[in-house]
């Protein structure tokens, strides 16, 4: 049992394509042993995104996340309630929550904390399309070290009635693995 609470803020020229405006959300959850739950900890959880608009229909993209965990013994975190980074709205570059501390084997555990970033430029092509160019970089980490892993790429935008939707082509720039990926979000 891990309950929560949220809060969200919204200000928008657009709540559809913004070309000015910010969303800020905080959410802080728990578990307690005394309260039908096998571990005791609280969680804080920070986000925010930005966004300017520039001359020409060009648009900057700003966005942040960090989390941390208050806990007794890091070992009886369930998996749920840790932190991974990596993929489409973390660090593009890096496959969905393959980034974060990893055990003797090298599998991702996840930790305790995250912090992760992106800026972001966006360039119009046409009336609904636009081309983006970007960095993002961040990790899950165990204690107060952030070993960031940072990816950067390009991406098409296509404006649709209800919504964005994002083609990214992604590198890694950090570790081993410096691929290509591709991230889509609807």
């Amino acid at each position: 049992l891990m309950p929560g609470i949220d809060w969200t803020r919204l200000r928008a020229d657009n709540e559809i394509r913004p070309t000015n405006g910010s969303r800020l959300s905080l959410e802080l959850r728990g578990a307690n042993d005394a309260l039908v739950s096998d571990t005791t900890f609280v969680q804080a959880i920070a986000q925010g995104k930005w966004i300017w608009s520039l001359p020409r229909g060009r648009r900057v993209l700003v966005r942040g996340q960090v989390g941390a965990t208050a806990k007794r013994d890091f070992e009886e975190l369930p998996a749920a309630g840790r932190f991974f980074a990596g993929g489409d709205d973390s660090v593009r570059g890096y496959g969905f929550e393959s980034l974060g501390p990893r055990d003797a084997e090298g599998n991702v555990i996840g930790g305790s904390s995250l912090a992760t970033g992106s800026f972001e430029l966006e360039q119009p092509l046409r009336e609904r399309w636009s081309l983006a160019f970007f960095v993002d970089s961040g990790n899950a980490f165990e204690g107060s070290r952030v070993d960031a892993q940072t990816g950067a790429g390009i991406g098409g935008r296509w404006q649709s009635p209800l919504g964005p939707i994002r083609i990214d082509l992604a590198r890694a720039l950090d570790g081993d693995g410096r691929d290509w990926r591709v991230h889509v979000s609807l």
